[in-house]
């Protein structure tokens, strides 16, 4: 696994700064415009993606950290971490070195999320209104979300499967589902799975903010006490800067190389509400619930712990304690 978050880009820093209880939420730090109504989140816009690649030298094989090296230099602030954070699970997987015993073709790239390069094409369209001509040349290239999927497959010499898929929040979730199917029946060994940095613009948390979904009112001037979920006193999610990348394996693959196990994925399952509107349901959410619980043969008391969505929206908060209560009774 690899990980760049406010607190921490590593998996023992970003674990230890977790247990400590420490908040990754500040100020923004480019958020200047004063029209822009909210004012915190999760900021990592200054990251040294230099020292970085520093680091990452002694521990990947020449010609990779090389093809590292040169596209960080290139890309966009996002696909940068994504690519960082991808070479960074490389290395945990214990993958480097292994790069020309690995049937490359079998082995996929999958990135989860939308929109994002937002702040790098904000940039560029503001140069096009004064200089059109003046924009990045490969602008067209590096502002499609794509370019995440293709720059951690150049980097890391992947040739299987390789695309972007979004789902709202749930965009990782999304990845991580294909790439359970690419394993299970499109004849790869391996995928890494990507979530990226959604780089906002000053306009994109306006927007967030304008429709009620983020926090803006009372806590700009106390940004850690931002995050409040299932608090009463909660008025929307806090958006943050934050990557991250595991490596999926198929069990048999990843025991004959002798490789780490962190954990083994049972199921996944998605549904929807069928709306385009941010307004999730009690019953929809219990429904995916009880469906993966199915699937995965698993009683509800046998779950020990439940990643919550916990957005810290009052509608949000609400139907989503209301379905796990509903899925789990007195286990919940």
């Amino acid at each position: 696994m690899g990980i760049n978050t406010p607190i921490g880009d590593t998996l023992d820093d970003f674990y230890a700064n977790l247990i400590a209880g420490k908040s990754a939420i500040t100020r923004w730090k480019y958020m200047d415009n004063p029209s822009v109504y909210s004012k915190v989140g999760g900021d990592i816009s200054d990251y040294d993606s230099a020292a970085k690649l520093g680091v990452l030298k002694s521990k990947l094989v020449a010609s990779t950290h090389k093809r590292l090296r040169q596209l960080v230099k290139k890309a966009p602030f996002s696909t940068q971490i994504s690519a960082l954070v991808a070479a960074d699970a490389w290395v945990d997987a214990g993958l480097s070195g292994q790069e020309e015993v690995l049937d490359p073709t079998r082995r996929a790239t999958l990135v989860g999320g939308h929109n994002l390069n937002e702040r790098y094409f904000a940039a560029n369209y503001e140069t096009f209104l004064e200089e059109p001509d003046y924009i990045d040349s490969m602008a067209a290239l590096l502002m499609l979300d794509t370019d995440h999927a293709g720059t951690v497959s150049e980097v890391l010499g992947n040739q299987g499967a390789a695309y972007t898929l979004g789902g709202a929040c749930a965009s990782a979730n999304v990845a991580l589902r294909s790439a359970i199917d690419e394993i299970r029946y499109h004849d790869h060994d391996l995928a890494l799975v990507v979530g990226p940095v959604l780089d906002f613009s000053q306009m994109g948390p306006h927007a967030m903010a304008l429709m009620g979904a983020i926090t803006f009112e009372s806590f700009n001037d106390t940004p850690q006490a931002a995050s409040r979920p299932y608090d009463t006193k909660r008025e929307g999610f806090v958006p943050s800067h934050g990557a991250a990348c595991l490596v999926l394996e198929e069990l048999g693959h990843a025991l004959a190389r002798g490789a780490r196990i962190y954990g083994e994925v049972l199921g996944c399952t998605s549904t929807s509400d069928g709306s385009h509107l941010p307004a999730p349901s009690t019953e929809g959410q219990a429904r995916t619930v009880e469906r993966l619980l199915r699937r995965c043969g698993i009683k509800p008391e046998e779950v020990d712990f439940v990643c919550a969505h916990a957005t810290s929206t009052p509608l949000g908060d609400r139907s989503e304690i209301n379905a796990l209560k509903q899925v789990f009774g007195d286990h919940a």
